[in-house]
This record gives structure tokens, C-alpha cells and sequence, in this order.
């Protein structure tokens, strides 16, 4: 159960983080979501994660179909997004 406040991905790490077992994230939470007692170790052979972007419908808005075909120009351009701190291979 996530508590409130707190996203499936950041539940997850406080879990790791706290000695309560293992989750498999893509590149990208590895690098966005540093946490002192965990390592993130590479999968070399495994297939690519997919990802999806969401919204309540009945909260669309122009800055969210906006940001939406930027996501899906960016995704056939094959640009990727910034990256933030000081990881390794990030």
C-alpha cells in the first residue's frame, strides 16, 4: 500500500533503502533517485521498460496536451530529457 504523499517509485526506494527487498527500475530512476543505501546495479540483458504518460481526462489543459507532444516528438526524434547530479553513468 503507498501512503499518501508518496509515489509507487518513492515508496519503493524507502523500502529497499530500509532492508525490505528489491525493485527493478529503468535508467532513468537510477539517476533522478539517489538514496544513500542503495545500489543500482545494470541489467545488461534486459528488454527495454516501456513507459506511459498519464492524466485525469477531466483535468487536460493545455499545458498538459503540450507537454504531451513534446513527450511523443521528443520519443520519435529519439532526444532524451536532462539529467540531474552526480551519478555514475548518468
Amino acid at each position: 500500500m503507498i501512503r499518501h504523499g508518496k509515489t509507487a517509485l518513492q515508496e519503493a526506494i524507502s523500502l529497499v533503502g530500509g532492508g525490505e527487498g528489491a525493485f527493478v527500475v529503468g535508467d532513468e530512476g537510477s539517476c533522478y533517485r539517489a538514496h544513500p543505501r542503495i545500489t543500482y546495479f545494470p541489467i545488461g540483458d534486459a528488454p527495454r521498460l516501456q513507459g506511459r504518460l498519464i492524466w485525469r481526462e477531466s483535468r487536460e489543459n493545455a499545458r498538459i496536451s503540450a507537454f504531451s507532444e513534446a513527450a511523443i516528438e521528443a520519443r520519435r526524434s529519439g532526444r532524451r530529457g536532462p539529467r540531474s547530479g552526480n551519478l555514475v553513468g548518468c
